[in-house]
């Protein structure tokens, strides 16, 4: 091929490359977002109603223990039925005397606000360090009994967060409390670093999204206050719901393998079109340069054979 064709196929596959090319990383990135953005849509429904069913799960247990006690004179079959929400239940009154009604009950201790909370007929969460995790105690005054009476349990982890496995697929939880920034459960720990990009100045009743780097891989998360204070005397318990942003990406694969096998089919048309206009159009030209070359050398016995109907044949 003359350099004249060269110079115009090379010219045909850029102006096809190139925009195909702009078009496969704008529709890439394009859906990138979408993607990350439904994401984010889904992450902040997750923590959101989980952080709805733990409060629920906590007055079911309060009304529970309540029930428990007016039926404490009654025998329990075994197991109780309260083993399900409690790890043990006991009634404290005024004097300090403690009556147990599950397991050996022992009330966590209480500050001058928590008995005064109690005190005027509210309930009462009281979070209490211990290996291997945090214990949550709920306690409540117990008005079917002499004033004073206070009702208090420990409940049962498994009953208060739920099993792992009924979690959403590939999704991570985890439970702060906002005052003391107690990791209350988690699913997966979560780093430091995570635990200080949630630090906002109020995250009751509002969505934070935030992202953490850790062994390489990146997780997006969306934290959700769920207001505690009024029902349960206890800061905001934070309900964390993160995924891996390579989960999250995953649909953009099927993308590639759909859109990719496109540019290259288009690019073999525009090929195929390109080579064939160039010899339909510059192999007649190149042939009258050799006829030019043939008559500039005397040489007038040899026609130049184009066989066309247009401006090239007349030439």
């Amino acid at each position: 091929a003359g350099r004249v064709a060269r110079r115009v196929f090379l010219l045909f596959v850029l102006s096809a490359f190139i925009p195909l090319a702009l078009v496969a990383v704008l529709s890439l990135a394009q859906v990138r977002d979408v993607l990350l953005q439904q994401a984010e849509q889904r992450l902040a429904a997750s923590s959101k109603a989980y952080g709805m069913v733990i409060f629920e799960r906590l007055q079911l247990a309060s009304e529970v223990a309540l029930g428990a006690s007016a039926l404490r004179d009654r025998s329990w079959r075994t197991p109780s039925p309260l083993d399900r929400y409690f790890q043990s239940l006991g009634l404290v009154d005024a004097r300090g005397k403690t009556t147990d009604l599950l397991g050996q009950a022992a009330i966590p201790p209480l500050s001058a606000d928590s008995r005064q909370r109690l005190a005027s007929g509210k309930h009462l969460i009281v979070l209490t360090q211990e290996k291997p995790g945090t214990r949550v105690f709920l306690l409540m005054p117990d008005f079917g009994s002499a004033a004073g009476t206070v009702l208090f349990g420990e409940i049962r982890p498994e009953f208060l967060w739920g099993n792992p496995d009924m979690l959403p697929t590939a999704t991570e939880f985890c439970v702060i409390d906002d005052g003391t920034r107690i990791v209350l459960f988690c699913t997966v720990p979560i780093p430091d670093g995570a635990l200080k990009a949630i630090d906002t100045p109020s995250t009751q009743s509002a969505l934070h999204s935030f992202s953490w780097t850790e062994e390489q891989k990146t997780r997006r998360a969306v934290a959700w206050g769920q207001f505690m204070r009024a029902e349960f005397g206890i800061g905001d318990w934070i309900v964390v719901a993160s995924q891996l942003e390579s989960h999250q990406l995953s649909r953009i694969g099927e993308f590639r393998r759909l859109f990719i096998p496109v540019v290259l089919l288009a690019l073999l048309v525009v090929t195929w079109l390109s080579v064939r206009q160039i010899r339909s159009t510059l192999v007649p030209v190149e042939a009258l340069a050799a006829g030019a070359r043939r008559v500039a050398c005397n040489d007038f016995a040899t026609p130049v054979d184009v066989k066309r109907d247009d401006e090239l044949g007349e030439l």
